[in-house]
């Protein structure tokens, strides 16, 4: 099923919200290994999850494979305009029918430990030997397990439980807001596996608020507005944004941090601020503004350079031209929009270990209609350390992460304590809430 909507410009007015609580959040939620399995007991094997793009399984046949806890899955092209999700396992002895990693092309799917194969729509086509099942073979328990598929914005979805409601119902207002960015012009550019040495859980908080950005990242006050970042709350508390203002320092960017990176003073056009120009087409030299005065000339500089090299822009309101909308949806995405790029973020649990997850990260840039895509990037695996390449609030988000998660173990630490610019954390806990114990909890 492909969900089409007609888009509309981003709604960029405040949500209402939920009564969430104040509790302090325990850091069980952390930690506990009990904890974990009933997330994954009543949560990850009930919910909508994103798997991957459609444009890596672009011709019938091909298929790529995604991970979750200890579930495996096969996503595979059956017709141009179908996909089919299997989990990735044979019915005759439990092999793994496909890599663990990777996407390949098949015309049937052949299990490496004894040679069955399927068709691949899930059929048993052939066995070896057949005649020594002296009792037959029950064809139709003896197909693929199929997952429930559905498809949004390039992306192929699945869910576990086949009595969910539709990515649709499940998605709520995210499409109507996600839309307009027009993402089947976007392709990955950049493609990272990684392990953090922390809770799944927390490699969604650490990007769910930015009250953290003056402590751990001052860098970024040259060009982020923190004070000013409105926070949304959807769906009962199931996703969430929050539009983080960019092209203009923060209030704390004063002359004294200003002149620790370098600057004479506050009011200087940052080093970002003139990367955006001269990405424009600006000599930065030539703006005669100040640095505060900087968003609505950029705004309207990005929409004529749109123009100007076929990538149109209608459908975006002069904020998401400038400001970063940065969305979650329930349970582990999160999306960092910008006029032209965008940030995946994807943790997974880790199998066995609740102080562990898997963390993707991807990068996607346009391309202007009709113009040839860059070519798909190799995926980098590894673990959450060393990565130079990698932007630098990214690094220091990792090394902050297992910090935090050791800290969790601390007998002198009592709870997760949450203000309202950190609410977007505290909504993730009360959908959260909703699948393992239910609205009446």
């Amino acid at each position: 099923m492909v969900l089409e909507n007609r888009p509309t410009p981003t709604p960029t007015g405040r949500a209402e919200e939920p009564d969430m609580g104040s509790d302090v959040i325990p850091t069980e939620r952390y930690t506990s290994p009990e904890f974990a399995q009933l997330e994954w007991d009543r949560m990850w094997t009930k919910v909508w999850l994103n798997a991957g793009r459609l444009s890596d399984i672009p011709e019938v046949g091909d298929h790529f494979v995604h991970e979750i806890g200890r579930e495996s899955f096969i996503f595979i092209r059956t017709a141009d305009e179908e996909v089919k999700g299997y989990y990735n396992i044979c019915p005759h002895r439990g092999s793994r029918i496909r890599p663990s990693v990777g996407m390949g092309h098949a015309e049937q799917l052949q299990c490496p430990f004894h040679l069955w194969t399927f068709n691949i729509d899930g059929a048993l086509e052939t066995v070896p030997d057949r005649q020594h099942f002296v009792n037959g073979i029950p064809e139709n328990k003896q197909q693929l397990s199929e997952v429930r598929v559905e498809t949004w914005a390039g992306w192929v979805w699945f869910n576990m439980n086949p009595d969910a409601e539709s990515l649709h119902d499940f998605l709520g207002v995210i499409p109507s807001h996600i839309d307009p960015y027009r993402l089947e012009q976007y392709h990955v550019v950049d493609d990272y596996v990684l392990e953090w040495s922390c809770n799944w859980k927390f490699a969604v908080d650490q990007f769910a608020e930015i009250y953290h950005l003056p402590a751990l990242h001052p860098q970024l006050l040259e060009y982020f507005d923190h004070l000013a970042t409105p926070l949304d709350v959807y769906n009962d508390g199931m996703h969430s944004r929050q539009l983080i203002r960019m092209g203009t320092p923060d209030p704390g960017w004063t002359d004294d941090l200003a002149q620790r990176f370098g600057y004479d003073n506050k009011d200087e056009l940052t080093r970002q601020q003139r990367t955006n120009l001269e990405d424009c087409g600006v000599d930065p030299d030539t703006f005669e503004g100040k640095a505060r005065e900087l968003p609505p000339f950029m705004a309207k500089a990005r929409r004529e350079w749109g123009e100007r090299i076929g990538m149109d822009f209608d459908l975006l309101v002069d904020e998401q031209l400038v400001d970063n909308f940065h969305y979650m949806v329930f349970p582990n995405l999160t999306f960092n929009f910008t006029y032209g790029s965008f940030l995946f973020f994807r943790p997974r649990p880790h199998p066995t270990d609740p102080n562990k997850c898997y963390w993707d990260y991807q990068v996607y840039a346009r391309v202007p209609e009709g113009a040839p895509a860059p070519r798909r990037p190799a995926t980098v695996y590894g673990t959450a350390r060393n990565h130079p390449e990698l932007f630098e609030a990214v690094e220091q988000d990792m090394a902050q992460a297992q910090i935090v998660q050791e800290s969790y173990h601390s007998a002198g630490f009592s709870g997760i304590l949450l203000n309202s610019e950190e609410r977007r954390i505290r909504a993730m806990h009360y959908a959260l809430d909703q699948y393992l114990y239910g609205p009446d909890r």
